[in-house]
């Protein structure tokens, strides 16, 4: 099925955080992202829900999702005290 011109206000929207031992979301805000794109650096991270974060990433890695609240995703480090650079951009619903 071919996405119609109402699924896509055509905005991007981009942010830069830097993870710690505690897990923090990936905006404050919510906000509903039909594709982004976020690039982790310097550090491997754990992200998942605001009460499990299971998953792993490593240094340089790029995860992908579609149609997801970006409020929803949180990051925190994968070892205590080496915090990490998460990149994200994506395209606004």
């Amino acid at each position: 099925m071919q996405p119609t011109q109402k699924d896509y206000s055509g905005s991007t929207w981009a942010i830069s955080l830097t993870t710690g031992d505690t897990a923090k979301p990936l905006s404050t805000d919510k906000l509903i992202l039909t594709d982004v794109n976020i690039h982790v650096y310097t550090n491997a991270v754990y992200y998942g829900s605001g009460s499990q974060q299971k998953s792993k990433a490593s240094a340089n890695d790029v995860i992908t999702f579609r149609w997801i609240d970006v409020s929803t995703i949180f990051f925190k480090n994968f070892t205590a005290g080496n915090n990490a650079t998460i990149e994200a951009t994506g395209v606004i619903k």
